[in-house]
This record gives C-alpha cells, structure tokens and sequence, in this order.
C-alpha cells in the first residue's frame, strides 16, 4: 500500500487502531487483492450514536482519506458493494472524504480546500521564500530563548494535551478524550508515523504541533498554544522546525489539511515548492429501505442519493 501513490497515514491499521481504541469504533476494510498483493481499499468506521444512528465513514476525525482503487477504476464500480454492504449493518449514510477522478460522478455534500506544500526544495531554501514578516517572526522566538523539541514521550503528549485544551476552550470546543492522544503516541508516534514538536521557554511548554507521515507524505494533524507568551512567536518556530526535522525524514510533501496555512506564505503557491490549492470534497450517500413489497423483495434493498450536510470543523467526525 505504501508504493501507491494516494496512500497516506489515514489508510494505515495504526490510524484504524487509534480510532477503534479510542471512540470503540467498528473497523470495516472493503479490499480488494490479487496475486495475493492489496490493490485496493476503502477503509470504514461503523459510528452509532443515538442522535445520528448508525453510519459509515471515510473516515471520522480525518482530513481526507481518498478510495485506493486500481487505475482507471472509479468509485461509482464498487459503491454497490458498499451500499449492499451498509444494508446489512444498517447504516443510515454512507460518507467519503476524498478528491479527484477516483470520487466518480459522486456529489460533494461540501466543499474544502487543502494546501500543500512541496518540500524536496530543502529547509533552507524553503525558509529563503518565507514572507519577511514570517522569517523576522522566527528569529524573534529563536532570540527569545524558545526551544523546540521533539517529545513523543507520556510526558510530552501529556504537555501537548494541556495546551490543546487550552486551544479547544478558546474556540468554545471540547477537547479530544486524552486517551485518543496516548493512542496516537503507542500506534503512530512510537512506531515512527508521526512527530510531535513542543516549544518551551523558561521549562514551559507553550506551544505544540502534530505532524503524520506515512510513505513521503506528511499532513500538519493539530496545533496547540498558549496565548499568554504569543509575541514571542513560538508557533512560527514551531514550523520551521517541523518543516526542517520532515525534510530530514526525506517527506516530500505537506499538507495543511482542510484549512489556511497558519504561516503566511507557506501554503500559498507563490512559495518556493507550493503547490497549488487543491479541492476536496465530503460526499454522503443516504441508505434508504426499499418501498417494494415484502413479498417482491424478501430481503432488504437499499439505494443511494446524495444528501447535503453542512461543512464542518476539519478536526470533527
């Protein structure tokens, strides 16, 4: 799976780990396999929950996580499979998160853009195209006596959590149960899937970031801070050195998820390697019970049809 070139970190068994064990999520893989190699995927989580019911979804608390079909293949040859197959769980809709030709004639529910940026230019050379504003922010905080390291340890994700409470409570959100973190630290970052970075000044954590890679590819997952010490720049430090230790993992993209790149002129195609922004769409399909008569159809049928529902926050199931 790691040579195909759609695959990220979000179609991998430790991100299914991570949101099983956590949310107690139903794992349900559609695969596909020949000569005894894995050609495709289209990775699920069966979510019940009593307001919603029961759905499937491409997957929950991720970004986008694209259908991994043969090539030429579209998502329209084997939606009846899937469809047939939420019949049999009861699923009341069906949701992708993806982009591009794979999606087939499906109908986006809503609409985000992604950033990405190119990193094979190098850090530095990166770092030559930021805006002068970014680049003086970064020499501010590396004067200020901010630190930035690499801490996937318990105590590090704990420091990661505080912060991110912190964040979460300024924009009237719940956090994230913290054991959804020390699942990320034993699937992801402990095995090498992922980097946390903490910002310290005088023995205080004060920022934090969370980048996944898998396969080359590297998505910026969470950010946390406390504002208290903001005009020291400490989230721009942060960047620079995410961006500088991912160049060093030989990753050779980064992509900003479904939202505006916090540093200005990272994500914008006028810097050095950007990449364009690109599309992304979320598509639901309703299940829906056949109207037929029991005796014409002893057994369930179920149709599709796009439904339209709101955008919502990137970090959101």
């Amino acid at each position: 799976m790691s040579r195909h070139p759609a695959a990220t970190v979000f179609h991998t068994a430790a991100w299914a780990r991570v949101l099983s064990e956590t949310y107690g999520y139903l794992p349900s893989y559609f695969t596909a396999l020949r000569e005894d190699r894995l050609i495709a995927i289209l990775p699920f989580m069966e979510v019940r929950s009593w307001l919603t019911g029961t759905r499937g979804i491409s997957l929950p608390f991720t970004d986008e996580c694209p259908p991994i079909l043969p090539d030429g293949m579209p998502l329209d040859e084997v939606a009846p499979e899937v469809i047939s197959r939420a019949g049999s769980r009861q699923w009341r809709t069906i949701e992708y998160r993806g982009h591009g030709r794979v999606m087939g004639h499906l109908l986006a529910s809503s609409e985000y853009l992604t950033h990405e940026l190119d990193l094979t230019p190098g850090e530095e050379a990166l770092f030559s195209g930021y805006r002068s504003n970014v680049q003086r922010n970064i020499r501010k905080a590396e004067k200020s006596g901010i630190s930035v390291v690499s801490d996937p340890t318990s105590g590090g994700v704990r420091e990661f959590y505080r912060l991110n409470c912190l964040t979460r409570r300024e924009y009237g959100l719940p956090p994230q149960p913290v054991r959804f973190f020390e699942n990320l630290r034993t699937h992801l970052l402990g095995k090498g899937f992922g980097t946390l970075l903490l910002a310290r000044h005088e023995g205080r954590a004060v920022a934090g970031a969370v980048f996944l890679h898998f396969a080359g590819k590297a998505v910026y997952k969470y950010g946390a801070s406390d504002r208290r010490p903001q005009e020291l720049r400490p989230n721009n430090l942060v960047f620079r050195e995410g961006i500088r230790e991912l160049c060093g993992k030989g990753v050779r993209a980064l992509s900003f998820g479904g939202r505006t790149c916090t540093m200005k002129g990272c994500g914008s195609s006028s810097s050095p390697g950007g990449r364009p922004k690109r599309p992304c769409n979320t598509s639901s399909t309703t299940c829906r019970r056949s109207r037929t008569s029991p005796r014409r159809n002893a057994g369930r049928r179920f149709s599709g049809r796009a439904r339209c529902r709101n955008s919502r926050c990137r970090s959101c199931g």
